[in-house]
C-alpha cells in the first residue's frame, strides 16, 4: 500500500541548493551595492516624517540594523528598548502597539535561570510547570512555553523567528522577547495568548574569550566556553561556544545531562551585505519522571485474580495528589526510566541593503530531532485497594493501575524552513511609510510510536509471565526488576530495538499464528502517530507615521496555507497479523513499519526470510500488496487556507514620548492536528482573536517606564473529549469543539533611578471562563490550570565604591494565586474520572551576589553566588510536576577582551 505524498515544495528542500541560491543572491546584490551609496536609514530607529537616521560609519555596524538588535541602545544590561519580534524588524518598543517584555541574557545569568519555565517566570501573565532536572522539559520543538501559559493559553516558542526549533540555552541566547496577544498576522500559526522569541547570539567585531564553570546544589556542574573573534578584519567574524550541564534532583533517580555545541560565521563581502552560517548540535539524556502521583477513591475492582488492582473504568475518581510520596521524592518509574534526545540544526541567513531605504533578509533552517524513552506509564494509585494480592515472598502488593514498562520513540524531521523578508520605507507628502513583505515555507515530518508489554489475554505466552508486582507495582514494596525476556542480557529486547530505531521489531515471535492478538508477541503497540505537514504563508504589513510621528498606524494581512497528512491511533492490537493466502504465509506489521510516511506493504515468509509481497497496479508496475484493512493506516489528508489580520495604533499624547496610548486587534490560528480515532476525521484548526488597549507612561524617559493594558482574547475549536468514547464502537472520540475566553489587565514597571539600581516588576489579573463545551457542566466555569493573579519583581544594586567596589546584589520574587486543577468529570474508558480539585498559590524567592574584578589590561573576573527557591518551598507546577528545592550555585567566569 502506498500513501499519498505532498506536492514538491516551492523552495528546494536540499540545503546545498538553498545555500547556493543565497550565495548567488549575495554576490549579485553585493556587486550592485558597490555602485550605490551604503544604506543611510535605520528602519529600527524612530521616524520623524520623511527623515531617516544615518548608519554610523564604524566597525560596530556589522549587521543591518533592520534585522539586528543594537545593544548600545539598551538602558542597561537588564533593560532592553528594542524588539525584533514585534514587526520582524528591529524597532523601538515605544513605537509598537503591543505590550512587550524582554528578558536579557544578563538577567538569566545573574539569577542562574536555566529551565525555560524559570526564565519566563520574569514575564507578567506567564505561569508554568515547576522547575526540575530537565532544563528543556516540554519546551522542545516549538510546541509550548515549557508547559506554561501566557495570558491563559499555551505560548509558542520561536528561535530567531522560526517555529519547531531546539531548546535554547543561556550560552547562545542574546535576549528573550515576549509579545502578548494573537500574532498570526506576522508569524503564521500561533496561540492567542502570545509568542516567545529567543534571539540567538551572533558574531560581533570585538574579540571576547569567555570561560566559565558553575557548581551547585543537586550535584550541578556546568563548564562553558564562548569565543568571539574577528578572523579577517571587517570581513569575517566567528562565534563558537560549548556548554555541558549536569544536574540531579530531590526526586529519586532523576537527573539531566545537556551538551550544547554551536558555531557561527559572519561574512561581510560588502558593507551592505551579511551572510551568516550557523550550526548547532545538542544532546540531552537523563531521567525526568518528576510527576506527582494521583490517588483514586471509590473504585470498584474487575477480575481481581489476573489484574489485582484493575478498577472498573465506570467508577473511581482521581481525588488529588498523594502528597506523602511527593514529599518523599518518589519516582513512579524507578531506576529504569531513561530518555535520549538529539538535535542538529543548520541556520543560514543572508541580509542585503537595497539602496538607501530597503532591506532584504532570507533565512533557511534545517533540523532533525530524535527522541526515545523507557518509562512506566501509570500515575494513578488507589488507596482503597492496597494489599489485594500477595507476592511469592508473602508481601502484599497492589496500588498502581496499569503500571507497565513502556517504550516511546519519536523522530521529528524538518527538511526545510525558509523565510524572506523585504522591508523598506518611503514618504508621501508628510506621511512616512514602512512596509514589510514576507514569505515563508516549512515542512515537518513526525513519526512517533509507543510500545508496551502485552496483557495475559493478548499474549498468553509472554504477557501471562510478567510478575504481578511489576505490572501493578506497590510503591511501598517496589519491584523494579526488568523481565528477562523483555530486555534480555546481550540485547535483543524491546529497549534495544527501539534505541536502534529498528522499525522491523525483530523481537516479535515469527511463529505466532494467532490472527487476533499474536499469542507469542513480546510487545504490542499502544499508540502511533505519523504526520506529514507543510506550511507556507505570505504577509504584508504597513506602518504609517502621521503628524510628525505623533500617530503611528499599523496593519497586517497574512494568508497561510496548511497541507497535511496525518495518522494517529491508540490501539490494543499486537504488532502484526499473520495469515495464509494462496499457499503463502503472509504477515503485516500493524501500521508499525513506515519509512517517510510510506507503508512497506504485506510481507511473506520465503525460506526463513521475510520479503515484501509484490503485486501489479493498473498499468502493470510492481507495487507492494495492500495490507488488510484491519492494519491499514487510516491516513487523513487535509488542506486549509487561513487569512489572519491585525490592526493597531500608537498615539504619542505628550511630547518626548512621555505618555503614549496604544490599541490593537488581532486574529490567530493554530494547525493543531487532532484526528478523531472514533470516526477518522480531522478536527478543525484552533482559532483565536484578541483586543488590547493601554498606555505607556515614560515620565523619566527610559529610566521610568510603566505599561498598563487591558486585554480580551478568545480561543475556539478546542477539541473536547467524549466521556462515553469506546475504541472500536464507532462513537466519536471528540464532541464538537470548545471555546475559552480570558480578559484581564497587565502592568509592567521599569525603574532605573540611578545607574547602580534597577527595579523591574510585573502584575497581571486574568478572569477566565469556558464559553463553549460539549460538557455543559463546564460552560461558565473558570479555566483549569490558570491562576488568575500573578506578580513578579526583580531588583539589583551595585554597591558603592570603596570597600564594596565590584559587588552587586539582587533579589527576585514570583507569586501566583490558587487555581483549579480539575472539575468533577464522569469516568471514561481510559482512566478514572476526576473530582473537583483546588491548588493553592505560592510565592518563591531568589537572589544573587556577584563580585567582579580585573587583572591586567585584558582579563576580567566574575564570581556569582545565586539561589533559587530560597525558602525551599515544596510545590508542583500546572502539570503536577514536583519542583526542585533550594538551589545554591556558584559560578566563576574569566573574560579576555
Amino acid at each position: 500500500m502506498s500513501t499519498p505524498s505532498l506536492d514538491r515544495p516551492v523552495l528546494p528542500p536540499a540545503p546545498a541548493r538553498i545555500i547556493a541560491l543565497l550565495s548567488c543572491l549575495g554576490l549579485a546584490a553585493g556587486l550592485s551595492a558597490q555602485s550605490v551609496p551604503p544604506p543611510s536609514s535605520a528602519p529600527g530607529a524612530p521616524a520623524s516624517g520623511a527623515s531617516v537616521t544615518p548608519v554610523p560609519e564604524d566597525d560596530e555596524v556589522i549587521v543591518l540594523d533592520a534585522f539586528n538588535i543594537n545593544e548600545s541602545t539598551q538602558t542597561n544590561e537588564w533593560v532592553a528598548t528594542q524588539s525584533l519580534t514585534g514587526t520582524r524588524t528591529a524597532e523601538q518598543m515605544v513605537n509598537l502597539p503591543y505590550q512587550i517584555q524582554v528578558v536579557t541574557s544578563e538577567m538569566l545569568q545573574d539569577f542562574g535561570m536555566i529551565a525555560v519555565v524559570d526564565q519566563l517566570s520574569a514575564v507578567g501573565g506567564f505561569v508554568g510547570e515547576a522547575d526540575q532536572a530537565d532544563p528543556a522539559i516540554a519546551a522542545s520543538a516549538g510546541i509550548s512555553g515549557g508547559g506554561g501559559k501566557l495570558r491563559g493559553f499555551s505560548a509558542l516558542i520561536l528561535r530567531d523567528g522560526f517555529r519547531m526549533t531546539q531548546p535554547p540555552q543561556n550560552i547562545n541566547t542574546q535576549q528573550v522577547e515576549v509579545i502578548k496577544g494573537p500574532m498570526s498576522a506576522l508569524y503564521g500559526a500561533a496561540q492567542p495568548g502570545g509568542l516567545i522569541n529567543y534571539i540567538s547570539r551572533r558574531p560581533s567585531p570585538k574579540a571576547r574569550y569567555e570561560f566559565g564553570f558553575t557548581a551547585g546544589s543537586y550535584d550541578r556542574w556546568e563548564p562553558s566556553v564562548l569565543i568571539n573573534t574577528p578572523v579577517v578584519p571587517r570581513k569575517v567574524f566567528v562565534l563558537v561556544g560549548a556548554q555541558h550541564l549536569s544536574r540531579k534532583s530531590d526526586v529519586q533517580y532523576v537527573e539531566a545531562n545537556t551538551t550544547t555545541l554551536f558555531g557561527s560565521v559572519l561574512y561581510k563581502p560588502f558593507r551592505a551585505t551579511n551572510i551568516t552560517v550557523s550550526y548547532e548540535t545538542q544532546h540531552l539524556d537523563g531521567v525526568r519522571q518528576a510527576g506527582a502521583p494521583n490517588y483514586v477513591v471509590d473504585a470498584s475492582l474487575v477480575d481481581g485474580t489476573t489484574n489485582p488492582v484493575n478498577w472498573d473504568t465506570d467508577t473511581g475518581y482521581v481525588a488529588g495528589i498523594w502528597w506523602p510520596w511527593v514529599e518523599q521524592g518518589l519516582n513512579l518509574s524507578g531506576p529504569n526510566e531513561w530518555y535520549n534526545r538529539d538535535y542538529d540544526r543548520w541556520h543560514v541567513q543572508f541580509e542585503q541593503g537595497l539602496g538607501r531605504h530597503w532591506r532584504l533578509k532570507a533565512a533557511y533552517q534545517w533540523q532533525v530531532k530524535t527522541f526515545d524513552q523507557d518509562y512506566y506509564n501509570s500515575s494513578n494509585y488507589s488507596l482503597d485497594h492496597a494489599g489485594l494480592a500477595v507476592a511469592d515472598d508473602g508481601r502484599p502488593y497492589g496500588g498502581f493501575n496499569g503500571y507497565v514498562p513502556e517504550v516511546r520513540f519519536q523522530d521529528w524531521r524538518f527538511p526545510y524552513a525558509a523565510l524572506v523578508d523585504l522591508s523598506g520605507e518611503f514618504s508621501t507628502g508628510k506621511i512616512h511609510h514602512r512596509l514589510l513583505f514576507t514569505a515563508d515555507v516549512a515542512r515537518v515530518e513526525l513519526d512517533t510510536q509507543a510500545w508496551r508489554l502485552p496483557t495475559p489475554a493478548q499474549s498468553p505466552r509472554y504477557g501471562a509471565t510478567v510478575p504481578a508486582d511489576i505490572r501493578y507495582m506497590d510503591p511501598r514494596y517496589p519491584n523494579y526488576d526488568l523481565v528477562s525476556w523483555y530486555d534480555p542480557p546481550g540485547g535483543g529486547g524491546i529497549y534495544d530495538n527501539m534505541r536502534s530505531r529498528d522499525r522491523d521489531l525483530a523481537h516479535v515471535d515469527e511463529n505466532n499464528s494467532n490472527p487476533a492478538h499474536g499469542e507469542n508477541a513480546r510487545a504490542r503497540m499502544s499508540s502511533v502517530h505519523y504526520t506529514n505537514l507543510r506550511l507556507h504563508g505570505y504577509s504584508v504589513s504597513e506602518r504609517m507615521f502621521l503628524f510628525g510621528s505623533r500617530l503611528i498606524l499599523m496593519g497586517s494581512l497574512r494568508l497561510d496555507r496548511t497541507k497535511y497528512q496525518d495518522y494517529q491511533i491508540t490501539t490494543s492490537r499486537n504488532v502484526y497479523r499473520q495469515w495464509t493466502e494462496g499457499g503463502e504465509s503472509l504477515r503485516a506489521l500493524a501500521a508499525a513499519r513506515h519509512e517517510n510516511g510510506q507503508s512497506v506493504g504485506v510481507q511473506y515468509l520465503d525460506g526463513g526470510t521475510w520479503r515484501t509481497k509484490m503485486t501489479t497496479d493498473a498499468v502493470g508496475r510492481q507495487v507492494p500488496m495492500t495490507v488488510p484493512a484491519v492494519f491499514s493506516p487510516n491516513w487523513v489528508p487535509g488542506e486549509e487556507d487561513k487569512l489572519t489580520y491585525s490592526a493597531g495604533a500608537t498615539w504619542k499624547i505628550l511630547s518626548n514620548d512621555k505618555l503614549i496610548a496604544f490599541a490593537n486587534y488581532s486574529t490567530s490560528f493554530n494547525p493543531e492536528i487532532v484526528v478523531d480515532d472514533g470516526i477518522g476525521e480531522l478536527m478543525p484548526n484552533e482559532t483565536g482573536k484578541g483586543f488590547e488597549a493601554g498606555i505607556k507612561f515614560l515620565p523619566g524617559g527610559k529610566n521610568l517606564v510603566a505599561v498598563l493594558s487591558y486585554f480580551d482574547i478568545e480561543k475556539h475549536n478546542i477539541a473536547i473529549s467524549n466521556p462515553d468514547y469506546r475504541l472500536g464502537d464507532g462513537s466519536p472520540q471528540y464532541l464538537g469543539s470548545g471555546a475559552q475566553r480570558v480578559t484581564g489587565m497587565d502592568l509592567d514597571l521599569t525603574l532605573v533611578p540611578t545607574r547602580d539600581l534597577t527595579l523591574l516588576a510585573s502584575a497581571s489579573y486574568m478572569d477566565s471562563e469556558t464559553i463553549e463545551s460539549a460538557n455543559k457542566n463546564l460552560v461558565g466555569k473558570r479555566m483549569t490550570a490558570l491562576p488568575n493573579k500573578t506578580f513578579q519583581a526583580r531588583a539589583r544594586y551595585r554597591l558603592p565604591r570603596g570597600l564594596f567596589r565590584g559587588f552587586t546584589i539582587g533579589a527576585d520574587v514570583t507569586w501566583h494565586s490558587g487555581w483549579v486543577r480539575g472539575y468533577y468529570t464522569a469516568p471514561t474508558s481510559s482512566s478514572a474520572g476526576r473530582l473537583y480539585e483546588w491548588r493553592p498559590g505560592n510565592v518563591l524567592w531568589g537572589g544573587f551576589l556577584r563580585y567582579e574584578w580585573k587583572s591586567g589590561k585584558k582579563a576580567s573576573h566574575q564570581l556569582n553566588l545565586n539561589c533559587r527557591n530560597m525558602l525551599d518551598k515544596l510545590h508542583t507546577g500546572l502539570g503536577a510536576t514536583r519542583s526542585l528545592g533550594r538551589q545554591v550555585n556558584l559560578t566563576y567566569k574569566i573574560i579576555y577582551r
